[in-house]
This record gives C-alpha cells, structure tokens and sequence, in this order.
C-alpha cells in the first residue's frame, strides 16, 4: 500500500488536471488501504473501485464529493475491478447514494452476494 500510495502522490497533480481525483479508503483488512478514484466524464462522474463498507469510508466518500463540488446524484457508473470487500464493499451503499450502475467483471458476479455482507461478517468469509 505504501509503495501505491507514494506512486499516486506523485501522479496526483496529472490526475487533476486530467479530471480525475484520487481518495484513499482505509481499510479492515491486512491488505492495505484501497485507492479510489473519481473521474469527471462528458455526461458526469465515474468512480472506479469503491473500498470496504465502514462508517469511515462513507464519512470519507461524502468528505471527497463535498470537497469536489459535486453531489452522488451525478455520479453515473461505479467501477469495481473485482469483487473482494476493499474494492467492492461500499459500491452498494455509493449505488444507493448515487443511483449509479454499478460494474462488475463478468467472472466475478457468481461471488458478488459472499462480498454484499455486513462489514464483519465480510472479515469472516475473506480470511
């Protein structure tokens, strides 16, 4: 996580200046924070990987939109790379918010409901 994480500093002010935000989401698992981001679109907004489902991540999720200046409501897809609960946790409750549709690979929709459950029971079924 350190080694992304000092990657994306670097790359942070090109990302902007592309329309594209970057936000950490702490995470419950030993796998490291998940990095996040938000790109602005012709129709509007795209998140791609969402983080694990805690009341920091929703904190920090609203935190980042505020920051931005945009509201859920313009958020249009949500992109998950795959469907492990530090990339996919909290894409359900950003759905809700947002109405947004929600992306998924293909091969990894079979596992989308052991992934859909509450945060501790997600600690469960990943370990």
């Amino acid at each position: 996580a350190s080694l992304m994480g000092g990657y994306l500093n670097d790359i942070e002010p090109d990302l902007k200046a592309h329309g594209i935000h970057t936000l950490t989401i702490p995470s419950i698992f030993p796998t490291g924070d998940t990095s996040c981001f938000l790109a602005e679109g012709n129709t509007g907004w795209s998140i791609i990987e969402a983080g694990v489902h805690t009341p920091q991540a929703r904190e920090k999720w609203s935190a980042a939109l505020k920051d931005i200046g945009i509201s859920f409501k313009q958020i249009e897809k949500i992109l998950v790379t795959h469907i492990h609960p530090d990339h996919a946790g909290i894409a359900g409750w950003l759905q809700q918010q947002s109405d947004a549709r929600v992306l998924v690979p293909r091969l990894d929709l079979p596992a989308w409901g052991k992934y859909t459950l509450p945060e501790a029971e997600q600690y469960e079924h990943l370990y």
